[in-house]
This record gives C-alpha cells, structure tokens and sequence, in this order.
C-alpha cells in the first residue's frame, strides 16, 4: 500500500500473522518510532505511547555526504 498526496496520513493495519514494514533505510526508524517502537526515553516526551523499548531502533543512523565514483 502507498500513500498518496491526497491520501490521510493516519493508517491502522490489522494482521493475524507477522507484518514486513520497510520505507527504507532512513524512514523504517522513523515509522517504527512514531508506531511505539523504539528507545522510551525520547518517544515519551514527544507523546508517543511506547509499546515496544528498543534502544537500538535508529540508533546507528548517519548522514552520509560521500557519492560513489
């Protein structure tokens, strides 16, 4: 599913079995932490209801300036 411009930004999904969720290598932390996932001590004060602590989510991200060739 994509959505559009014209699309609401608020989705709920429903699933009985495991969900794949990628929006690539910047925005997959970026979805998960805004969803609960990720490190309590920064979702808290934003409002976010935490359901998973995870320290790790978007932990590791870089701004990388350099290209190939």
């Amino acid at each position: 599913y994509t959505l559009g411009a014209k699309c609401n930004p608020t989705l709920v999904a429903k699933a009985n079995k495991g969900v794949i969720s990628c929006c690539g290598a910047l925005y997959t932390p970026a979805l998960f932490q805004l969803s609960g996932i990720g490190d309590a001590d920064l979702l808290k004060p934003l409002g976010i209801p935490v359901i998973s602590d995870n320290k790790h989510v978007g932990a590791h991200l870089a701004n990388h300036t350099g290209g190939l060739g």
